[in-house]
């Protein structure tokens, strides 16, 4: 995100925002993630394998969850980002109400 938008944000989705940053920042999730990453392909090999109804939903339902991980920092990243903007775009829309206002 750029700086402006993250000053956007409210206090508390600034402090999720940082944490979350620090979260993925960390050597350690590189390799979460590439766990993850494995199993996203593994459940896809046992979707493709699976004999009942039952298996299939498990077998998506895990690859899915896993592919959730996988994206967790573009997803925060797109859900801060619409906050953000959506807090530039209403402070826009009052300051353009205010230059209405001032002009009548």
């Amino acid at each position: 995100m750029e700086l402006d938008q993250i000053n956007a944000l409210p206090n508390g989705a600034k402090e999720r925002y940082m944490m979350l940053e620090k979260l993925y920042d960390h050597p350690g999730f590189k390799y979460i993630k590439e766990w993850a990453n494995a199993q996203v392909k593994e459940a896809a090999q046992r979707l493709l394998t699976a004999t009942t109804w039952e298996q299939h939903c498990l077998y998506k339902g895990a690859m899915d969850a896993y592919q959730n991980f996988v994206n967790l920092e573009d997803i925060s990243e797109n859900e801060f980002t619409a906050i953000a903007n959506s807090v530039i775009e209403s402070r826009r829309a009052e300051l353009e109400e205010l230059e209405t206002e001032d002009s009548v």
